[in-house]
């Protein structure tokens, strides 16, 4: 390793629909460990690491109109909830992102618009399972015996209302041959493995969007303001 090198760690984007616990801690514990065990092994180097919170969603939006709160008063005390644990976990985080920052919403909408300008984008009457829990839709064979998802033990919600997609089945062979060329891209060897076993079946079309109808806490697509991301 070279000093004076860069890396890049984040954590999952925290979802302040409660309050943090021994899970949101451990994982930015885990996370600030490393950053501080390359920095000691690599005189020079500096590690940069992101941590946050994702405001966004069906379930936040609920959240918010129970609790009588503004949208900007609700996130701004759940988000500092979450800043205080890590201060005083001396999480040394370089950057700390909130999706409800304008920065944030600028880069997102400037990534959907080339992807749409680049002609990547479809829209399509979307039929799926979703799960309100996860705020997203799920696969049959993401689900338990039972039909029910692992993580919230309920069952997903059909649906079907009109959504921009992303179709990847055109790049799955792409991206087979990209993480077999670069096999050091993903570690350990097995989670390699595992993702190189996904990618021999065909790949499902990815819903990027949200109608305002049913959800307007989102950031508003740039190419259609009827929907959200």
């Amino acid at each position: 390793m070279n000093s004076n090198i860069l890396k890049y760690i984040t954590t999952p984007i925290y979802y302040p629909n409660g309050d943090p616990h021994a899970g949101h801690a451990h994982t930015s514990v885990m996370a600030d460990i490393l950053k501080r065990w390359i920095e000691q092994q690599t005189p020079g180097s500096h590690v940069f690491l992101s941590t946050g919170v994702d405001e966004h969603g069906q379930k936040i939006e609920k959240l918010i109109q129970e609790s009588g709160l503004s949208a900007e008063d609700y996130l701004n005390r759940k988000t500092a909830a979450f800043r205080t644990i890590f201060d005083r976990l001396d999480v040394r985080y370089d950057a700390y992102v909130r999706t409800t920052d304008p920065r944030h919403i600028a880069g997102v909408q400037h990534a959907l618009q080339k992807v749409f300008d680049d002609g990547l984008l479809e829209t399509a009457m979307y039929e799926g399972l979703y799960c309100e829990g996860c705020e997203m839709f799920k696969m049959p064979s993401e689900l338990d015996e039972n039909g029910c998802c692992p993580d919230h033990k309920k069952k997903p919600v059909p649906l079907k209302e009109k959504n921009y997609i992303l179709p990847l089945e055109p790049h799955r062979e792409w991206l087979t041959a990209q993480i077999q060329d670069h096999p050091e891209w993903i570690q350990p060897e097995e989670c390699r493995n595992e993702m190189l076993e996904l990618l021999k079946k065909p790949l499902p079309p990815l819903c990027i969007s949200r109608p305002k109808s049913r959800t307007k806490h989102g950031i508003e697509l740039p190419f259609d303001h009827d929907y959200v991301a």
